[in-house]
């Protein structure tokens, strides 16, 4: 609004989210960030992983309107703060591929220990994890593939796989190993080894 008779923090939400950022300490600062990279919603245990955020500043976060919790105890972030956050991270240089690797290597090491969940008593199990983390799994698997990380989709793969089909996404699925593929082909050899990027190449 242009009228006068508004406090200048009242007067976008732009300047709403600057008032509020400057109130926040500095490790408030660097988790909400960092936990802008979540996608669909969070746990506290990934939180703390990929954000260094303590449940101390979760809930600091939460107290002033930051971040949302459920009553299942999952996190999110409203999308214009999200967005907001994101900027902040953007501008913090490198930190931001750091965040990225953490969040990749959390979910690619999430899904490898529900591997073998989805051949036996705890597929349903394995579905409604998967299911509830879904967004975080695409944004981790695409991160991977842009990065060319052998490891995290070779941990990731089983599980995705197994999850696609028993949900008969098979468009997805074709896509994403598809962009794989191609990332992984063009890749320069090194660490990993050749051997090891065509064994995965195979899988995919």
């Amino acid at each position: 609004t242009p009228l006068r008779n508004v406090p200048e923090r009242h007067r976008s939400l732009r300047a709403a989210f600057e008032h509020s950022w400057e109130l926040l300490t500095a490790r408030q600062r660097a988790a909400l960030c960092k936990l802008s990279i979540f996608q669909g919603g969070f746990e506290r245990h990934a939180a703390h992983h990929v954000a260094d955020a303590a449940a101390a500043v979760l809930d600091s976060l939460v107290d002033k309107s930051l971040l949302r919790r459920a009553a299942s105890g999952r996190y999110d972030l409203h999308r214009l703060i999200q967005q907001y956050a994101a900027e902040k991270l953007q501008e913090a240089g490198q930190e931001r591929p750091e965040v990225e690797k953490r969040h990749g290597d959390y979910y690619s090491r999430f899904l490898q220990e529900r591997a073998a969940w989805f051949h036996g008593r705890r597929q349903a199990e394995a579905l409604a994890a998967v299911a509830a983390e879904i967004d975080n799994v695409r944004l981790a698997w695409r991160l991977a593939t842009a990065r060319g990380d052998v490891e995290a989709l070779e941990r990731s793969l089983p599980s995705l796989g197994a999850y696609y089909t028993i949900r008969s996404w098979h468009q997805e699925a074709s896509t994403a190993f598809g962009q794989a593929v191609a990332g992984l082909s063009a890749a320069q050899s090194g660490r990993p080894t050749a051997g090891q990027r065509e064994i995965v190449l195979g899988a995919l």
